[in-house]
């Protein structure tokens, strides 16, 4: 039966003693379509233990999993969909269980960049997930910060939800800041109806930064 070059990347890195970070970085530049190469996917992230490896490579199972979502061959690949049912759920059932536990350690970009990918699908749930760990807040001086919330900046199903939870309070350090150029963007686009800093705090924390 046909396997593809992702499935057998996969089986190899999950054996014990595997390396699946390294086994997916050695496709390259694959695009996934093919609802088996999806399901491929969700079993694996569904095999990941809740809590972080103790020993981390270049790059962790989680993170190389979740850059597979960025892969897929558009919207109307086989794949989405099944990535969208499935994956998703995957995706925060290890952000809820590793969020508790996180330190300031190398798992903090892995939960960052779940959370960009989470944005990316556009789900209320995976929203749910940015404003709470921008609340909570993880990692606020991360550059990435600024790529996840500049995503809901251009007519994002979400975008209305997240800037009003988080224009009170408005979120710290450099959240603030992708919060801000995010909001910016959707106003010049001329799509905003309510600029999250449009509040007596928005204006103290505007003047403070030009002061």
């Amino acid at each position: 039966m046909f396997s593809s070059p992702l499935r057998r990347a996969i089986d190899r890195g999950m054996k014990p003693g595997g390396d699946l970070a390294g086994e997916l970085r050695d496709l390259d530049d694959y695009s996934v379509h093919s609802r088996k190469d999806a399901k491929a996917i969700c079993d694996a992230l569904g095999r990941l233990p809740p809590e972080p490896p103790s020993e981390t490579d270049l790059t962790s199972p989680l993170y190389a999993l979740a850059a597979l979502f960025q892969d897929v061959d558009g919207r109307e690949a086989p794949a989405f969909d099944i990535l969208h049912e499935e994956g998703l759920p995957q995706l925060i059932r290890i952000l809820d269980a590793r969020m508790d536990k996180v330190t300031e350690g190398e798992d903090v970009d892995d939960l960052l960049f779940v959370l960009k990918i989470l944005a990316m699908y556009g789900t209320r749930e995976g929203a749910e997930r940015v404003v709470s760990s921008a609340l909570r807040p993880l990692r606020p001086d991360a550059y990435l910060w600024h790529v996840i919330l500049s995503i809901f900046s251009d007519g994002h199903p979400q975008r209305d939800y997240v800037f009003e939870t988080l224009s009170d309070p408005l979120p710290q350090d450099f959240i603030a800041v992708g919060l801000l150029d995010s909001a910016n963007g959707a106003a010049i686009d001329g799509d905003l109806q309510d600029h999250p800093f449009n509040s007596p705090a928005g204006f103290r924390q505007l003047q403070d930064w030009l002061e």
